[in-house]
């Protein structure tokens, strides 16, 4: 959205929240005026996966703090805590929301310079040990202003374009509505799919199944009414013309025949590639060694190591594989096949696994606020549009449907 940005000057305070209003009164934002209590700590995690007893391990550990050896350096030599044990276990300030009821009830019990342990959760054992506290505090208006700016920005943008995307819904209802003319009143970009097919789209436009339904269907196709406004995403709409129809048609094998013949070759490349991965996994559970079956059939196994959800030196597919598997038992690992977009088959050893504290997964907590903010965003925009064609009073021509 184009528009000049200046954020309102007229705050308004209830309670706990700053509200802020636009010049017509109307409420642009929020903010909270207090900052909760804050910790700083270091922390040692014993995973359940640890040993055959953590308790005890956590215990040892403690018990080694409490003769004087230097937390840091017991942290990145015994922590499995992968985002914190290389700064010596040091997690920073945080508030109680950033931890599970059991970590933070022990926390914000200590004192300043307490030593605490073992704490048990869900995660397994932690030794922690509170390094300064910061009580909490009222904001500035200041301090939440770059905050509250991007927030108006959002809601602004998310009005207009609900506004722009409902005039052209007004306009296309209105007979001899034409593409070129509502663009240029309505300042939209008109651009050309040479292509758009069924089931695969376009490259411009993409493949939605809303949109493949609206261009397919009768009033688009055949009457060669404007079709939309659909949305692609939560930023951009689309209104769609058809300038010609094509018929399906059966090319001339002459034509065809490279890419049938290289279509056949990937197919049984495929299927043999499968074919010997299962081969791989039957004889792992008759008890043959992963490294053995692997070499066997010609593959080379990449080298054991922990990853997580988010990996992106590991294929999506094969991640996903991983995660679907159960735990394994009884130092037994688990094993399932994998397929690449490119048609590759892998097979997915999982020999290990182990959970991450909440409080050192502090980015995934960022990217689900994100999508939960976007949801919300886009659900608004829409039920602001249900609710507007619910209420509004709507003639039409019927000259318009002949």
């Amino acid at each position: 959205a184009n528009e000049t940005f200046l954020l309102p000057a007229e705050v308004g305070v209830h309670s706990e929240r700053g509200v802020v209003f636009d010049r017509q009164g109307r409420l642009r934002g929020s903010y909270h005026l207090l900052q909760p209590d804050r910790v700083k700590l270091r922390m040692i995690w014993i995973s359940p996966e640890s040993g055959p007893n953590p308790e005890a391990t956590a215990k040892e550990v403690l018990g080694y703090v409490e003769q004087g050896l230097d937390f840091a350096a017991l942290a990145q030599k015994l922590s499995k805590d992968t985002g914190s044990a290389a700064s010596g276990g040091d997690l920073g300030f945080s508030d109680r929301s950033a931890f599970v009821a059991p970590f933070a009830e022990a926390l914000f019990s200590m004192k300043e310079g307490e030593l605490r342990g073992p704490v048990k959760t869900e995660f397994g054992y932690h030794v922690i040990r509170l390094e300064a506290i910061e009580g909490g505090r009222e904001k500035t208006f200041e301090e939440v202003r770059g905050e509250l700016e991007a927030q108006y920005r959002r809601d602004r943008i998310a009005d207009l374009f609900g506004e722009k995307q409902e005039t052209v819904q007004r306009r296309l209802e209105q007979p001899g509505a034409d593409l070129a003319t509502i663009a240029k009143e309505l300042g939209l970009r008109i651009g050309e799919s040479n292509t758009f097919l069924r089931t695969t789209g376009s490259a411009e436009l993409g493949n939605e199944a809303e949109l493949e339904k609206l261009v397919f269907s009768d009033a688009v196709l055949n009457q060669r009414r404007l079709g939309g406004p659909i949305a692609l995403g939560e930023d951009r709409f689309v209104v769609v013309k058809v300038l010609e129809h094509r018929k399906p048609t059966v090319p001339p094998l002459a034509e065809v025949r490279t890419r049938v013949l290289e279509a056949a070759t990937t197919e049984r490349a495929v299927a043999e590639s499968k074919k010997a991965a299962e081969s791989v996994i039957k004889l792992m559970t008759d008890g043959a060694a992963f490294e053995q079956m692997a070499k066997g059939v010609g593959a080379a196994p990449t080298a054991a190591r922990f990853i997580d959800r988010r990996d992106p030196s590991v294929p999506a597919e094969i991640r996903a594989a991983a995660f679907e598997l159960a735990r394994p038992q009884s130092g037994k690992p688990s094993a399932k096949l994998a397929t690449t977009p490119s048609g590759d088959t892998a097979v997915v050893l999982v020999m290990q696994t182990r959970i991450l504290p909440s409080a050192a997964d502090a980015a995934l907590r960022a990217v689900r606020g994100q999508q939960l903010n976007a949801q919300q965003t886009q659900g608004t925009i829409s039920a602001y549009v249900e609710d507007l064609r619910s209420k509004a009073d709507v003639t039409k021509n019927p000259q318009a449907f002949q």
